[in-house]
């Protein structure tokens, strides 16, 4: 029987942006400690992961926003595993309003379990396949705007360029995924002009890792459209003499409604 996970997180002032709202990295960084207490509580906690000598890496992420969460708003976190495929996992996310219920995140990513000193994908082990049980139920809808055809494929592509900087990195020594996310935004609010535009989902895909004083450009280009969603791609980048390599891309859906 799949176990799922709940915990509740509670919203701090330092973590609200100009809208008053939490900022959207703010409710990743909630997903990825109800990662490790979730595995925890499955008996895999840091310390097992440390004696087995296995890690687990995000290949892509799924996020969709919901209701925004303010300062001092109770949020329940419910974590499950929908699937496991030899050395790949699906883990499920849901953020609700206490007491309302209202959904304030929907999300999903897709876990890569590795040996940390090859850092080669490495097959699940009788013991957890025994532990992290799926039930096939996922969170969000298993669509990928990548399925998508280029509406826009002469549109101009806006350009950032970005040195990382230390606090940007995390326990691996490597970008933080959270903050991915908030690099994204930004490029695609300024090819917008507008910083209040919403931003209703996120679709992540990690290639490689960025280090602290690469020196990077972050773009964004329109995508495709569907009604009032308006999708942007959105990369990171570390240039070189071949062109660049792309280190992260980002499916990103806005909502322009309000700009009619």
């Amino acid at each position: 029987m799949t176990r799922v996970y709940t915990t509740r997180f509670r919203v701090r002032h330092y973590e609200l942006g100009a809208t008053g709202h939490a900022h959207h990295e703010v409710y990743q960084q909630y997903l990825h400690q109800l990662s490790f207490e979730a595995s925890a509580d499955l008996g895999f906690g840091v310390k097992r992961y440390e004696e087995l000598g296995t890690l687990w890496f995000i290949r892509q992420f799924i996020i969709e926003y919901g209701r925004p969460a303010v300062y001092l708003d109770e949020l329940e976190g419910r974590s499950w595993i929908s699937d496991m495929r030899k050395f790949r996992s699906h883990r499920e996310y849901v953020l609700t309003h206490v007491p309302s219920g209202d959904v304030v995140v929907r999300a999903q990513a897709d876990w890569v379990y590795l040996d940390v000193h090859t850092l080669w994908p490495k097959r699940f082990s009788p013991d957890l396949l025994g532990q992290f049980s799926p039930n096939s139920q996922f969170a969000v809808e298993p669509v990928s705007r990548a399925d998508e055809p280029n509406a826009y494929p002469d549109a101009p592509i806006t350009a950032i360029p970005w040195t990382v900087r230390q606090r940007e990195t995390d326990s691996a020594a490597h970008v933080n995924n959270a903050v991915y996310t908030s690099w994204f935004e930004e490029a695609v609010w300024h090819a917008l002009g507008d910083a209040t535009v919403p931003i209703t989902r996120h679709e992540i895909e990690y290639l490689r890792p960025a280090l602290p004083s690469d020196t990077l450009t972050v773009t964004a280009r329109p995508y495709s459209r569907a009604g009032d969603r308006f999708t942007w791609l959105a990369q990171v980048i570390r240039p070189s003499a071949e062109g660049g390599e792309v280190l992260t891309c980002d499916y990103v859906d806005t909502n322009v409604r309000d700009r009619q």
